[in-house]
């Protein structure tokens, strides 16, 4: 017999029994009884409702008992549910909170302490049942009796025989809730299974007067009785299947009605509640009638708030649904999709509705028991929809799963997957094949759902180990072609956490594979998830993963580099706060970390737009806060020491470009401020010859000044930045013009520069280019990163560095007596100071800023030789503002006066040069009277200082070297002093130097440092002879009258020049090395008009041709020097411009070396050309101006190539000669206009005749392969000859110039072309690097964005961007810094292609390794040490002249 009708046949027979006990009183009696009882309930006093009642005389073990009993067997539930029971009954509501709670929990039951109950069953009708009971709520509130006490008259026990006629009949409403009522109150009373007397009150009960009742009252007194009914009879049920369902439709339909219940009625509802939870009819429901399941719970669920008002209610909900569920042998499919609807239901903001956190806590309480069903669900879930209408309609068969649910079955799965993951194990393979799907729309739900479900951190191991395969194809979708997918991948790795370190470096692994996508974004997100890990947990890095990371910093789209920038800061700034210091860090920190400021320094040189960000972010993260200056010097000084010397000079020349506009910026003020002060802008670039000044001689002065702040601006979108300069220096804008002059003002605090930034930054709210140009210039005149605060902790570390003691500025010192020849001699262990070189750095950029440290500098000059030479460097670059007591000044002066004659002549010549600086205002004086200078005193020092060395001199001492470095500076400067020695110094450099094998001798102590390793390299003879051809250039330099003398000591120069080819005595380095020094001295020398033009055609090639000695030195030094020498002298127009043809002869120099000339070349045709495009247009001096412009060389450039020793050996294929023809021409021209003169120039040189050889055809034939060149450069440009104002006027001294050709038209240039060609027939021109269009980079750097937007593969488009880096890194190596005309971006060159034996002939490495920078740095520190003391020696020789 099965269960229902076992239980069905048992509720009958109790019903049976009872009718048969029961005596039915007359119709009569039973009427007058019923009067008695109402005039008595009328005359009653009001109960006491606060008497102490047991809410139930049902203990634990009942009601455990009642569970067995109603709920159904289930046969495949694997664990027990949770069941949640309510709270026991509340007579009122409670307040509201805002939500249930997620897992709601058994409400606290009564104690089962001895509950008392004392009830009368005789038929005494005032008798008052008392219990009491040591059970409390859940809630603060007072205990209440949770029996209802209706206060009327107890219902007599002898009407229960007769319930059905006492309760027929006409009667009101009123009367009939009274009796419900007291039937209320006696059931209540009842003890289970005391069911004696009840079986006519069942059929009362279930009369559908009662239950189907339009008043609610009596439904709801109705559902009360059998509530209690159900409590007594249990665990049998009192009624059959039919029956059941009426009783079920009535509770169901009260159950729902909890929001209209009045306040007044709610005990009674709440009882009726709390009573169904307990003994849990509903368990139930599915028996009774399963059509009526679905429809309950999607009730119950929409009557759901989640409010602490309602908490009760949502409680009683949860505990009747629970019991539903638990009662379930199989789970229907419309039941599914009612709970899977409501669970992934969402308000705005994606925020799980009430309703949708109750469904998640209702499937959670009963997950266990529900994985086996929702696994059959599952399978309808996953399956695909049937095309063509052949499925079924979801609406008419509840079976069926609905299309909602499968357009939403991912999010299903992910809510599935939080309240327990096996749950969707199932479901794996079918998301495998999904992640694999064709339609980027089912790859991107796949993804979505496993990246939430992988980011769990409770179960993404479990998760992974489940299908590994799953993972792998999930991890592969980092490279999907679609967009979506691929950001959906990156939210994923951003909130991944796993304790496989392995997995996570996979899943890192792929990020750093998404570096290189095509689309901005997915590169910044990159960025921002790289972060986000490294800050959790540094050690999760290594170099390789690193390495894509810091090269982001060089991505093409501003907005990535912008964001890298930031990352890499906070990084470092992260990892530095937790594990301290660098020294401290583990190798691991190291090795990926230490390199961050490297990385973002080199950015200086990149990009013109980065540079103001990179300060930023170098000021304000790296860096600790600015009124933490003794911490912030020493981060600073930390970093400074991890960076490589290209970088170093980076930062330099960055804060030297800010110091170079603050000064134009400061001129254009001062000049508003008082414009008749100066008729002509100052500049660093010194004198013109005076008929070039004329011309350039300026119509309006303030736009000179605007022009000059021009110049160092950057472009700003939709504005020229003059306009913008002239519109900040508006009377509008004179607030904001004060603030950045205030803010140029070095001693102008950090705190004051911050509140200007603020100040300006506030006004410059708007996204227009005006806002944007004062914030650019906010930031590029503002002192940041290091300035004149921390001198003080610079100069402090410094001295503990050294092991000196505190310096005491009360007590300064005498330095003659504190120096010590073996302190001074005495190598420093640990090499220069990081701190020395920072102050040196400082120093060249910031000369004022030591203004009132000089008393601690000079205390250094005693120290060993290393700490004092860069110790000078600092005291001449601060010369000028720097203040020194009286005291401290004559014993400095006397100091340097010593240094000058140390065997060292690098730091002999820079002690004398500093000497002069400091003794020139301090020995010199104006007098009041006449006006004049009074520099006796200064004259007579260094008078006394040229006696005593010529005295050594005689003495023979071993001091030489020094001695004619220091000769050479007064030669220069103060040739006058020297006028009782000129004899003597004669026979010194002619006859015991210059001539023959030279037999003095000198020290052996001649190197500074260990960057001077040449001086060890040579000969004595050549190391003498070098020191006399510097003293002697010096010497020819400084004459105020040149004589024949002079220029006999310039042609002893170039015999010497050519007797070294033919010398047998020095090896080729010693050679070589000669010549350099030789041109270099020439290009001195030349400086003064009267020798330079006594030069002869030869002599002219002979320095032209010193470009291209090559070394087997690898990366000499020497020859950068004569580069730099000879661009300096051509910046400074000291020189005309034929000499330019000295850098085209550099071709086959290797490419650091062509960068350099390169870099210098661009800025001398910037120069002239800016020049020229200022001159007035009503000038009609275009023949005396022809010299001045840049195509003005080429001629001289072709004399020198044609002239070369290897000319006629290069015939026929002229290898060589196109390529220096070729890099010549590259940097020539730019646009059509310079093609045109060149062209012009070709043509003329084509009909001219050789000056020095007649017969030749040498030019000729070098003039035709140079037209050959220009056109098929240039013929992507199809640029053709047009007439230009340069009238081309060939040098006489070089060619003999036709007449016929003065007035050639354009026709007949182009004409000449056609001439018999003096090539060798068949020659093909060779193999040439292709020209550097600057314009085009930019172009193509500007469109890379748009091209990438074309990409249909984010992969293939990945793998060129790598190896199109992977090229910029090998050609970036041995880059030098480039100067590019403002207005212009940076970019990098093209790797230029020859043939092979042109490459074997420039002798330029293929590539250039890391090695190879390590090992020309200090070479190139010797070079940038040399080059400097040039520069000085130019202002000496500026000073002299004065």
């Amino acid at each position: 017999m099965t269960t229902l009708s076992k239980r069905t046949t048992r509720a009958a027979s109790e019903v049976a029994k009872t009718k048969a006990a029961t005596n039915l009183p007359s119709t009569r009696k039973r009427k007058s009884l019923e009067n008695e009882e109402e005039e008595e309930e009328e005359n009653n006093t009001s109960m006491n409702n606060d008497d102490d009642e047991p809410d139930s005389d049902i203990d634990e073990e009942d009601e455990s008992k009642f569970e067995k009993e109603f709920t159904v067997k289930k046969k495949q539930k694997k664990s027990p549910a949770k069941i949640l029971q309510p709270q026991k009954s509340i007579t009122t509501p409670t307040k509201p909170t805002p939500k249930v709670t997620s897992k709601p929990t058994k409400p606290t039951t009564p104690s089962p302490s001895q509950q008392k109950q004392t009830s009368s069953q005789s038929s005494q009708t005032n008798s008052k049942r008392q219990s009491s009971s040591s059970s409390q709520l859940p809630t603060p509130q007072k205990k209440k009796d949770t029996k209802i006490k209706y206060n009327l008259k107890p219902i007599n026990i002898e009407r229960l025989a007769t319930y059905d006629e006492h309760m027929g009949g006409t009667l009101s409403n009123e009367k009939i809730i009274k009796r419900l009522k007291k039937l209320d109150e006696y059931l209540q009373d009842k003890k289970r299974g005391d069911t004696e007397g009840l079986e006519i009150v069942l059929n009362v009960l279930i009369d559908p007067k009662f239950a189907d009742n339009k008043i609610f009252e009596v439904r709801l007194m109705t559902s009360c009785c059998l509530s209690e009914i159900f409590r007594i009879y249990a665990p049998t049920l009192p009624f059959d299947m039919v029956v059941l369902k009426v009783v079920f439709k009535l509770f169901t339909e009260q159950v729902l009605q909890g929001d209209r219940v009045d306040k007044k009625l709610f005990p009674q509802y709440f009882q009726m509640l709390e009573r169904l939870a307990v003994i849990k009819v509903f368990a139930l429901l599915a028996l009774v009638d399963s059509t009526m399941l679905t429809p309950f719970f999607k009730d119950c669920l929409s009557r759901v708030h989640g409010d602490k008002e309602h908490q009760p209610m949502d409680i009683m909900f949860s505990t009747l649904l629970n019991t539903i569920l638990e009662s379930l042998e199989e789970v229907p499919t419309s039941l599914w999709n009612e709970l899977l609807e409501t669970l992934i239901e969402r308000e705005k903001g994606s925020v799980p509705t009430a309703k949708a956190i109750f469904t998640h806590d209702l499937i959670e309480t009963n997950s266990r028991f529900l994985q086996v069903h929702f696994e059959l669900f599952l399978q309808d879930l996953l399956e695909p929809e049937i095309i063509g209408g052949q499925q079924q309609d979801s609406s008419l068969n509840n079976n069926v799963v609905s299309k909602q649910l499968k357009k939403k079955k991912n999010e299903i799965l992910f809510e599935m997957f939080n309240i327990l993951p096996e749950f969707i194990y199932p479901a794996l393979q079918n998301l495998e094949f999904d992640l694999e799907d064709v339609n980027s729309a089912i790859r991107k739900g796949a993804a979505l759902v496993l990246s939430r479900c992988y980011s769990t951190e409770s179960a993404s191991d479990e998760l992974i180990a489940q299908r590994p395969t799953l993972y792998t194809t999930f991890l592969n979708r980092f490279h999907d072609v679609d967009l979506k997918v691929r950001t959906i991948m990156m939210e994923f790795s951003q909130h991944f956490t796993t304790t496989s370190e392995m997995e996570m470096e996979r899943v890192l692994k792929s990020v750093r594979d998404r570096f290189r996508d095509s689309e901005p974004d997915i590169r910044i997100k990159a960025i921002q998830i790289f972060q986000s890990h490294i800050i959790r947990n540094p050690e999760i890095m290594n170099p390789d993963l690193m390495f894509e990371y810091l090269e982001r910093v060089r991505d093409k789209d501003s907005k990535v580099r912008k964001d890298a920038e930031i990352s890499l800061s906070t990084v470092w700034r992260s990892i530095r706060e937790k594990h301290g210091p660098i020294d401290d860090w583990s190798k691991t920190l190291i090795d990926c970390y230490s390199s961050i400021p490297n990385t973002l320094l080199h950015c200086l040189g990149l990009y013109d737009d980065d540079k103001y960000r990179i300060e930023i972010a170098f000021d304000s993260i790296l860096l600790p806060q600015h009124s933490d200056i003794k911490n912030r010097s020493t981060v600073f000084l930390e970093i400074y020491k991890y960076l490589d010397e290209a970088n170093k000079q980076l930062f330099k020349k960055y804060l030297e470009e800010k110091k170079s506009l603050r000064q134009e910026f400061l001129a254009l003020i001062q000049f508003l401020k008082n414009p008749k002060v100066n008729t002509t802008p100052t500049s660093k670039k010194t004198q013109q010859p005076q008929q070039q000044q004329q011309l350039q001689q300026p119509e309006n002065d303030i736009e000179v000044y605007i022009t000059h702040v021009d110049n160092l601006l950057p472009k700003f979108i939709g504005e020229s930045s003059k306009k913008l300069v002239r519109q900040l220096i508006t009377p509008q804008n004179k607030k904001i013009l004060d603030l950045l002059v205030l803010i140029s003002d070095i001693n102008t605090t950090f705190q004051e520069q911050y509140n200007i930034k603020i100040s300006i930054i506030s006004k410059a709210q708007n996204e227009s280019s005006f806002s944007e140009f004062i914030k650019y210039m906010v930031n590029k005149l503002s002192y940041s990163i290091v300035a004149k605060e921390n001198i003080k902790y610079l100069l402090r570390r410094l001295r503990s560095d050294l092991g000196l003691d505190n310096f005491d500025k009360n007590s300064p010192i005498d330095l003659l007596e504190e120096f010590n020849e073996k302190t001074y001699e005495k190598e420093v262990k640990d090499g220069v100071p990081e701190t020395l070189e920072v102050l040196l750095m400082l120093s060249q950029v910031y000369p004022n800023i030591f203004d009132d440290h000089g008393d601690q500098l000079v205390g250094f000059l005693t120290c060993s030789k290393s700490i004092v030479y860069p110790v000078l460097q600092i005291l001449s670059n601060s010369s000028k503002t720097m203040k020194l007591p009286k005291k401290t000044l004559k014993s400095t002066l006397d100091m340097l006066l010593r240094l000058s004659q140390v065997p060292q002549p690098t730091l002999a010549r820079l002690a004398f040069k500093t000497f002069i600086k400091f003794a020139t205002p301090a020995l010199t004086s104006i007098n009041s009277t006449t006006g004049k200078v009074d520099n006796n005193r200064l004259v007579i020092t260094l008078k006394d200082l040229t006696n005593n060395l010529f005295d050594q001199l005689e003495e023979k001492s071993k001091n030489l070297l020094s001695i004619l470095e220091v000769i050479g500076c007064l030669a220069k400067g103060y040739s006058l002093v020297l006028s009782e020695h000129l004899d003597t110094l004669d026979i010194l450099l002619i006859k015991r130097i210059m001539t023959g094998p030279c037999t003095l001798d000198f020290n052996q102590k001649v190197q500074l440092n260990k960057s001077e390793h040449h001086l060890t390299s040579y000969s004595k003879d050549v190391l003498i002879k070098i020191a006399g051809i510097k003293c002697m250039s010096n010497y020819l330099l400084g004459l105020r009258e040149i004589t024949k003398k002079s220029h006999e000591m310039v042609n002893m120069l170039f015999e010497f020049y050519n007797s070294l080819d033919k010398n047998k005595t020095y090896n080729d380095l010693e050679k070589s090395h000669l010549k350099i020094h030789i041109a270099i001295g020439l290009l001195r020398v030349f400086q003064r008009s009267p020798y330079e033009k006594e030069i002869t055609p030869e002599q002219f090639i002979l320095i032209c041709n010193s470009t291209s000695i090559t070394t087997k030195q690898r990366g000499d030094p020497l020859i950068r020097r004569l580069i730099e020498k000879l661009a300096k002298v051509m910046i400074l127009n000291r020189l005309p411009m034929k000499y330019m043809a000295a850098f085209g002869m550099a071709a086959q120099q290797p490419y650091s070396v062509l960068a350099l000339v390169r870099k210098h070349t661009t800025s001398i045709i910037k120069t002239r050309r800016m020049v020229i495009s200022r001159l007035a247009a009503s000038l009609s001096m275009a023949k005396n101006l022809t010299e001045f412009y840049p195509e003005s060389s080429m001629p001289y450039f072709l004399y020198v190539v044609s002239h070369r020793e290897d000319f006629e050996r290069d015939a026929p294929d002229y290898i060589e000669s196109a390529c220096y023809l070729n890099f010549f021409i590259d940097l020539l021209v730019e646009e059509a206009d310079n093609y045109s003169i060149i062209h012009t120039i070709f043509t003329k040189l084509k009909r001219s005749t050789d000056a020095l050889d007649k017969k030749s055809k040498n030019h000729n034939i070098a003039a035709e392969l140079g037209l050959q060149i220009l056109t098929h450069q240039y013929q992507q440009k199809k640029w053709k000859p047009q007439k230009h104002p340069i009238i081309i006027v060939l040098p006489e001294k070089f060619y003999i110039i036709h007449d016929e050709q003065d007035e050639m038209s354009i026709d007949d240039e182009v004409a000449s072309i056609k001439l018999p060609s003096l090539l060798p027939k068949r020659f093909k021109l060779p193999p040439l690097p292709a020209i550097t269009d600057q314009n085009n980079n930019n172009n193509n750097n500007n469109n890379n964005n748009n091209n990438n937007n074309n990409s249909t593969n984010n992969d293939d488009e990945s793998d060129k961007d790598e190896n199109n880096k992977k090229n910029d890194n090998n050609n970036n190596d041995e880059k030098a810094i480039v100067v590019v005309p403002p207005k212009s971006k940076i970019t990098k060159p093209p790797a230029k292609k020859v043939s092979k034996k042109a490459a074997a002939k420039q002798k330029s490495p293929k590539k250039k390794t890391n090695k190879k920078k390590k090992q020309s740095s200090s070479e190139e520190e010797e070079s940038n040490s040399e080059e400097e003391d040039e520069s000085e020696d130019e202002e000496v020789e500026d000073e002299g002249d004065n």
